[in-house]
């Protein structure tokens, strides 16, 4: 999903490889369809995230001390790391690209939660 400008991690396109997650970001509940939009999604040379980013528009630098060795391709939160919320944790994995360019769709999966 692309992230609103209060993106925990950024304002990108976020994915996840754990479907619980997906559902999440579905939209869907009881009674409801929803889907999943299966994706190839290439994270190049990433940043792993050690807390919220949400002032981050685009990739971060490789070295925030020496720009000219230029910015990460993509963003990923790891389980376990504090998601700004109090104490909270992240839970699930999840991989922020700041160029759609970077993910491949492949599928849609259409479902219903009964």
């Amino acid at each position: 999903r692309l992230a609103r400008e209060s993106g925990l991690y950024g304002q990108g396109v976020y994915f996840t490889d754990q479907s619980c997650k997906s559902l999440q970001y579905s939209g869907a509940n009881c009674g409801h369809t929803g889907c999943f939009i299966v994706a190839r999604v290439i994270l190049g040379h990433p940043s792993n995230a050690v807390g919220p980013l949400k002032s981050l528009r685009v990739e971060p630098l490789v070295d925030e001390t020496n720009p000219c060795k230029g910015r990460c391709h993509s963003v990923i939160a790891q389980p376990g790391i504090p998601n700004g919320n109090g104490l909270q944790k992240q839970v699930h994995r999840e991989f922020v690209l700041f160029d759609g360019a970077q993910a491949y769709p492949e599928m849609v999966v259409h479902f219903k939660i009964s």
